[in-house]
């Protein structure tokens, strides 16, 4: 059942009908536990991103963006317990973090700069990005 919300949810982010957009004066500290995680293709072709859905300490279920799966030296699993800083947003009725930084285990990754920008905007070539996005946007309209 959580992976197909986080299915469902993640559908609403591709498709474009949702627009994330990252404060920096909005960042928490989040510390949980990975329930499940899923892979989305946001950045085809040039990495899997990786959503996973968290438990928190207090109880409390969100989606969290892990970022690019390239940015690992070990995949997040079920199971660990992680601590991270971000802005958390809604999509529909469900929480969603935007991970700026974030640690598992000894691994330690940033994700976002200090203006929210991700890293993977910069280390890519952001007009290729860009065209697919949008390209991918209007396919799904056209549906």
């Amino acid at each position: 059942m959580a992976t197909l919300l986080l299915t469902i949810t993640l559908l609403q982010v591709i498709d474009g009908s949702t627009m994330l957009k990252f404060d920096p004066g909005q960042v928490v500290q989040i510390h949980g536990e990975i329930i499940a995680i899923q892979e989305a293709n946001w950045y085809a072709p040039f990495d899997a991103n990786l959503v996973a859905d968290i438990q928190t300490e207090q109880g409390e279920r969100i989606l969290m963006d892990l970022g690019a799966q390239s940015e690992y030296k070990k995949p997040p699993k079920p199971g660990q317990q992680l601590e991270a800083s971000g802005m958390l947003t809604s999509i529909g009725e469900k929480t969603y973090f935007l991970t700026q930084e974030i640690q598992i285990g000894k691994q330690h990754v940033v994700l976002r700069d200090s203006s929210g920008t991700p890293r993977l905007m910069k280390t890519r070539d952001k007009k290729t990005f860009f065209h697919r996005m949008n390209r991918m946007r209007r396919m799904r309209k056209m549906r």
